[in-house]
């Protein structure tokens, strides 16, 4: 027979309904999905709110109970926010110990200021994701400006940044691929807030990437896109054309080929620029001319795609 757990605890997030309500308490019960059911604890130490966005802006609008006492303590907070039936998200604490099991809640955060809704539902909720997104990236990687140039990218864009948003001293890689879904970010960022300052930006990373990472074949009608450009201190930069990652090593992995025409394919859906549908068009045809194993490019395969393949 399996020894209960002694002094186990682990932070973790839970969603589910609420099933009972112990005001008095300060407790309740939650039911998730799974069907395990929770005895959330709260404290002094507890936080109540609403779900809030990456604009960190405030949206609890939560009414108050009949009588609600504002100076009533936490048996007060509970009967403002813990409702039976109602969906909620509890981030906290889970013990266990010897056969005794509970889960003390640090916040509490419902999806909604009103019952049965949900504020990730509403359109104004992806429109400012998308914007503080676009906004993040831009600021972070060029500061305050408002117009980009293809330059720009050159001088500042860096795959790898630390968690204050600013360069990796030690990591000065520019990779093809990260940059191809920055664009895709940029250029659906401006799908859906219409915003200037995002296709300025989407325009030229794609000009960037266009006349840095790619290669075309002699007659123009293939391209490949090289792994990354990594600057060598005092001594210019380099071009990487095959795989740095670890796993592909020295090849050209085809994931990483498909990963470039994200960018250029979503921007294309914005501008209609030939330009880039030819190099859309001409990358395709790598995949059918190098990577697909097929009779009809020397090969003795049944018409799937090699993951990988040799630069030289």
């Amino acid at each position: 027979m399996k020894e209960p757990m002694k002094y186990f605890s682990q932070s973790m997030t839970l969603l589910g309904k609420v099933t009972n309500v112990s005001v008095a308490e300060a407790s309740f019960t939650l039911r998730c999905r799974s069907g395990d059911s929770f005895l959330v604890q709260t404290s002094s130490q507890t936080t109540f709110n609403v779900l809030r966005n990456l604009d960190e802006l405030s949206r609890d609008r939560v009414p108050a109970p009949p009588d609600f006492n504002s100076n009533g303590g936490l048996s007060e907070l509970v009967r403002k926010y813990v409702h039976p039936d109602e969906l909620v998200i509890i981030y906290g604490i889970y013990q266990a110990h010897q056969g005794k099991e509970q889960f003390q809640a640090s916040t509490v955060t419902l999806p909604h200021y009103e019952k049965g809704r949900y504020i990730f539902e509403e359109s104004h909720w992806w429109l400012t994701q998308i914007s503080r997104l676009a906004d993040e990236w831009l600021d972070d990687l060029f500061g305050d400006r408002r117009t980009y140039e293809m330059d720009d990218f050159a001088e500042f864009y860096q795959t790898n940044l630390n968690i204050f948003g600013l360069p990796m001293q030690d990591d000065n890689v520019q990779e093809c691929a990260t940059l191809s879904r920055l664009i895709y970010g940029l250029s659906s960022a401006y799908l859906l807030t219409g915003n200037e300052r995002y296709l300025c930006a989407a325009k030229a990373g794609v000009r960037y990437q266009r006349y840095t990472f790619r290669t075309l074949s002699h007659d123009g009608q293939t391209c490949f896109w090289s792994f990354g450009k990594r600057k060598i201190r005092d001594r210019g930069a380099k071009i990487a054309v095959a795989s740095e990652n670890p796993d592909d090593r020295d090849t050209i992995p085809l994931y990483e080929q498909i990963y470039a025409l994200a960018g250029l394919a979503q921007y294309y859906r914005i501008t209609q620029d030939w330009e880039v549908l030819e190099d859309i068009q001409r990358t395709v045809r790598t995949f059918q001319k190098f990577y697909l194993d097929s009779p009809k490019n020397g090969f003795s395969g049944l018409e799937g795609y090699f993951s990988h393949i040799d630069y030289a």
